[in-house]
């Protein structure tokens, strides 16, 4: 039996940045932050928590938006998007952080509102959470924090607030089951 060594023990830069283009994501370049961002950006997100061995987090303050989420029956906590590592829009659950103390499942949404976006403009990016509590909770100018534990499902252009709302049920369970 031989011995484990290192492939990229004597190669060269360029070598080294050629092996990583070629075996990108592959378990044994799990320390790297660049497959951390290539995880994240493809909806890997417990793969990338394993290698961060922390969940992948990001904090913002909570901004008034449309506040259409209430009239369809998911309120969220909405905070424009910053640096992410999160590149690919879609919803995410997670577990969400206020002021450090206590803990909500949430669903999330990060990106744009393709379904709505006839007022808000296709382009403009915001993280939307929704808390999964029978409380109602008023965040609004408060600091978050949001914690990813896994990816539900890519971001998709509903037909109407109908189609939405189903979708939304769907996740809400789905992340419950995760989060349980």
């Amino acid at each position: 039996m031989g011995r484990a060594c290192d492939p990229l023990a004597n190669a060269t830069k360029a070598e080294r940045r050629a092996w990583s283009k070629k075996n990108q994501a592959k378990a044994m370049r799990a320390w790297s932050s660049t497959n951390v961002r290539y995880l994240l950006a493809h909806g890997r997100i417990q793969d990338a928590n394993a290698i961060l061995g922390v969940p992948h987090a990001i904090e913002g303050k909570v901004v008034h938006g449309e506040e259409r989420g209430r009239t369809i029956g998911f309120p969220t906590a909405q905070s424009r998007l910053g640096n992410t590592g999160i590149h690919s829009c879609g919803r995410r659950l997670c577990r969400w952080l206020v002021d450090g103390d206590n803990r909500w499942p949430a669903a999330i949404s990060i990106g744009t509102k393709p379904t709505f976006s006839e007022k808000t403009g296709l382009h403009e990016r915001v993280v939307e959470a929704y808390a999964i509590t029978g409380d109602w909770l008023d965040l609004y100018g408060h600091n978050v924090r949001v914690e990813f534990v896994g990816f539900l499902r890519p971001q998709v252009k509903f037909d109407g607030p109908d189609q939405l709302v189903a979708e939304l049920k769907r996740n809400v369970e789905e992340t419950k089951r995760l989060t349980a």
